[in-house]
């Protein structure tokens, strides 16, 4: 019995040792996001390469199976986070198709989660509230949208998009919408102190 014991307690040991040694190993070394980002490297001049975080004003257009044509105007912030870039805006849109209107205020955010130094896709997510009018749900309702959007960007300030996404209507119609985007980006533009 004591010799079990004693075998027992070297083998212990020797295993906390041993697995103490290789967590110790393969604790990775504590960098910054941006340089876990090898785009850097090839490209230093693109944007989240530059600053941390950029204001952005967007102009779009937008369609949607109702043919419903919208014009849409926003302010938003762009940036990296989790190792890629991504932005929120706020933008104003008012829509038409001869017969009926529909104008709103809307918050939506993209995480492009494939990125490359000109561009990149990932999925889109939005919430918004608007006004209808002539319809069957004419009035005030809101609606969450999911889908996804391509984007190019120049290295330091102009981005284009396309996307399309599906609004969940709550009180209001639910729906497919493709629209296109072009923002200008600059420091100027960022709320807040700014990183270069």
């Amino acid at each position: 019995m004591p010799r079990i014991s004693r075998r027992l307690h070297f083998t212990l040991v020797v295993g906390l040792l041993v697995g103490s040694n290789l967590s110790v190993a393969q604790e990775p070394a504590k960098t910054d996001p941006l340089d876990n980002i090898d785009r850097c490297d090839a490209k230093p001049d693109t944007w989240w390469c530059q600053y941390d975080r950029q204001g952005f004003i967007v102009v779009g257009v937008a369609r949607d199976d109702d043919r419903l044509r919208a014009m849409q105007l926003g302010y938003g912030i762009r940036g990296i986070s989790d190792e890629s870039p991504g932005w929120v805006a706020v933008s104003v849109s008012t829509q038409s198709n001869g017969e009926e209107r529909v104008s709103g205020i809307r918050a939506e955010m993209v995480a492009q989660l494939f990125a490359r130094w000109w561009g990149g896709i990932g999925p889109l997510f939005g919430v918004g509230l608007e006004s209808r009018s002539e319809t069957s749900h004419d009035g005030f309702g809101g609606y969450m949208s999911l889908g996804a959007q391509f984007t190019m960007w120049t290295s330091e300030h102009w981005q284009f998009a396309a996307g399309a996404e599906h609004a969940f209507g709550v009180s209001s119609e639910s729906r497919n919408i493709v629209h296109l985007v072009i923002a200008y980006a600059h420091e100027r533009l960022t709320i807040g102190p700014v990183h270069d």
